[in-house]
């Protein structure tokens, strides 16, 4: 669940809806430049550990990219993302509690031979996942 409600948290946010509208991808971003500006995000690491309370806590490291076709555009982008997911916290739908997220790589900007620019922004995301 810590997947959509990720989702949830970038496409409920006024600063990232302004920028990609509803163009907000897992994984890789589309092949179809109609679909842009867009932004996605790729879960790329993470840890479980059991606490002497039985409490799973989890970790996951997030990958974020805008995706612009200019440069200022890409940036932004990743700037929004920043503003929407720095210090989230939240129980989600299903139970899970989004316990903290933490900015810990703030960008990479790489550009392709396309001249698609992209910007990478990274969070771990700290939650425990629901009891039952």
């Amino acid at each position: 669940m810590i997947q959509e409600g990720l989702f949830a948290r970038l496409a409920a946010d006024a600063g990232v809806l302004a920028l990609v509208g509803g163009n907000i991808f897992a994984g890789a971003a589309p092949d179809d430049l109609s679909l842009y500006p867009c932004a996605s995000y790729t879960f790329v690491g993470g840890s479980d550990a059991v606490t002497f309370s039985g409490k799973h806590e989890t970790r996951s490291r997030v990958e974020l990219n805008g995706h612009a076709l200019t440069y200022a555009a890409a940036a932004k982008i990743r700037l929004a993302i920043i503003k929407a997911l720095d210090g989230w916290a939240a129980t989600l739908t299903d139970g899970t509690v989004v316990t903290a997220t933490t900015l810990i790589n703030p960008g990479l900007d790489f550009v392709g031979e396309d001249r698609i620019f992209r910007h990478l922004v990274e969070f771990y995301v700290d939650f425990n996942p629901p009891t039952s």
